[in-house]
């Protein structure tokens, strides 16, 4: 009776935290500008978690019979300067639990894993709303695919072939240069390009070139010793091309790797671009000539627009971020900008964040100022370009409400951060 009573007065920092790491995690350290961190993957969910020193310190504590103080001591003098306390540490173990890579022995988890399934679920579907122009459909894992074709493909990473394809791709682009007058004026009108019957061809050209372009995302993380399980359908404007999941290249400690990886898809697209370019200006008008203008507009405008700017979240952002050495870039230049409207706007001081970047903060607003001014670009020219193409066969009303519906979630989302502004705790 008296050891049921002491056990209940005890606090909640001195019970044994009920959680211990996952033995099945494949763990990797990857420095990023000479700090360390921790790549965790998921084998069974295949996700992917990347977590700082003190966090990962924390999994490694975590064994089922530590409790929040112990933790907390442990912590503070491997971390003396990280100041932790008791809440701290607390958060720690809450995001750990939700990553979802610890476990625990005791009866009634189920509920809480629950919870965080529907969470996640939560957000897909409002990611799914917010991003329209850009859906995103799951997919199948091609990786049986990929060993099957590396054998056949190993050759385009051999440095010979990547010098001759280099110097054919340089020697069509000078082709173009050397004759853009004439390129174009063999141009088509607007309505002629984008009509009802052309506009199926780019629908299939673009489905066709964004096949090979994750292929070559695919095949080059395949070749630096990744894996890649998921091969999906993204609608971009309602056009269907292909996604394709290399996020197994976090694993890998070269970050020139991971930008090649990341370049894969633009490389195979640039080489396309280059073959069209001779067989467009080598035939005569028809079917063959009309076909290569078309793949040449899908691998070039597309690429540039979408693919290779920095300020979307396609390829040219995630090789940014890996060449500069700065993971999760958006989100903290995103968390930077509004730290700082709290601070100069709201007069109210952010909690401090050891996560985030203690110099080159003007930089970090820029980005984040150029990347939603970009956005707005983005939103506007679809919406003018959907309205034109339409408008013809008295159709813009489509186009409008399509804008309508991503200008609103962009309000959506600015709402939703200020809101977390006012609502996050103070000192």
């Amino acid at each position: 009776m008296l050891n049921s009573i002491d056990s209940s007065m005890v606090s909640s920092s001195q019970r044994p935290i009920p959680f211990k790491i996952r033995p099945d995690l494949v763990v990797k350290r990857v420095e990023y500008r000479g700090v360390p961190s921790w790549v965790i993957k998921d084998p069974v969910g295949l996700k992917y978690h990347r977590l700082d020193p003190e966090q990962y310190r924390c999994l490694q504590l975590l064994n089922g019979e530590r409790n929040l103080e112990q933790l907390e001591k442990t912590l503070c003098e491997e971390f003396p300067s990280l100041h932790l306390q008791l809440p701290d540490v607390q958060a720690l173990v809450t995001e750990l639990h939700k990553k979802n890579i610890v476990y625990s022995d005791r009866p009634g988890q189920g509920a809480s894993l629950l919870e965080i399934q529907r969470e996640q679920n939560k957000k897909k579907r409002w990611n799914l709303i917010k991003n329209l122009l850009y859906l995103r459909l799951p997919g199948w894992d091609p990786e049986p695919t990929l060993r099957f074709l590396y054998p056949y493909l190993r050759f385009c990473f051999h440095p010979v072939f990547i010098f001759l394809a280099s110097l054919f791709i340089a020697s069509s682009w000078v082709l173009l240069l050397v004759n853009f007058s004439t390129f174009q004026a063999k141009l088509p009108e607007f309505q002629q390009f984008f009509g009802w019957p052309n506009l199926i061809y780019l629908w299939i050209t673009m489905a066709l070139t964004k096949v090979l372009h994750e292929f070559g995302h695919g095949m080059s993380c395949h070749h630096y010793g990744g894996e890649c399980h998921e091969m999906g359908v993204m609608l971009l404007v309602f056009s269907p091309t292909l996604y394709c999941d290399v996020t197994d290249s976090w694993m890998m400690r070269n970050k020139w790797h991971r930008i090649i990886i990341g370049a894969g898809g633009m490389i195979v697209e640039i080489f396309i671009s280059a073959i069209v370019i001779y067989i467009w200006w080598f035939t005569q008008p028809g079917l063959l000539h009309h076909l290569a203008l078309n793949i040449f507009f899908v691998t070039t405008i597309t690429t540039v627009v979408f693919n290779a700017n920095p300020l979307m979240r396609f390829d040219g952002y995630y090789m940014m971020s890996d060449f500069l050495e700065i993971p999760n870039l958006r989100p903290k230049a995103d968390k930077t900008l509004r730290e700082k409207f709290a601070w100069y706007c709201l007069g109210i001081e952010p909690k401090p964040d050891r996560t985030m970047p203690t110099s080159g903060r003007l930089w970090f607003i820029l980005f984040a100022i150029s990347a939603w001014i970009y956005r707005w670009i983005v939103v506007f020219g679809i919406t003018l370009f959907l309205y034109t193409v339409l408008k013809p066969y008295e159709l813009q009303s489509i186009g409008i409400t399509l804008a309508t519906i991503s200008v609103v979630s962009i309000f959506w989302g600015m709402g939703q951060a200020i809101y977390q502004i006012l609502m996050a705790p103070r000192h």
